[in-house]
């Protein structure tokens, strides 16, 4: 919210349980991003999605229940050279592609953050950059 509570930006994800097609372990999917035009490029979607992940993280599986391993964001997008930028965002946010995904009129490319490689990512160096300790 900016200062007068206008939203400025959200991100919408949901559990997903896996597929064993191109989801292979169950995780939250990161279903929307959206910046309101008048802030992007402020670096609002990058710490929008960098706290989305760590409340992911931490909150975990509610409704697919507890996993032998840690949580994994998924996220996709299509696999055009015109959205070389949102491959971009999604690399710089932790996110590695892990495959591909079909559709009738394109082909999105499918991507997997862990802990750790939010943990390594720009995006995550940000949000510690820009945290306030009081």
């Amino acid at each position: 919210m900016d200062q007068e509570g206008e939203a400025i930006g959200f991100c919408i994800g949901f559990e997903l349980p896996p597929d064993n097609v191109t989801y292979h372990r169950p995780g939250i999917y990161m279903h929307r991003l959206s910046v309101h035009p008048k802030y992007r490029k402020q670096f609002v979607g990058a710490l929008l999605q960098a706290e989305a992940s760590v409340v992911c993280f931490d909150r975990g599986l509610r409704y697919i229940g507890p996993t032998a391993e840690d949580v994994v964001l998924y996220g996709q997008t299509n696999d055009v050279p015109e959205n070389a930028h949102m491959l971009a965002f999604y690399r710089d946010a932790g996110f590695e592609p892990i495959g591909h995904k079909p559709y009738a009129d394109r082909v999105d490319v499918v991507m997997q953050m862990t802990r750790q490689s939010f943990a390594e990512s720009r995006h995550a160096s940000l949000r510690r950059a820009t945290l306030v300790v009081e």
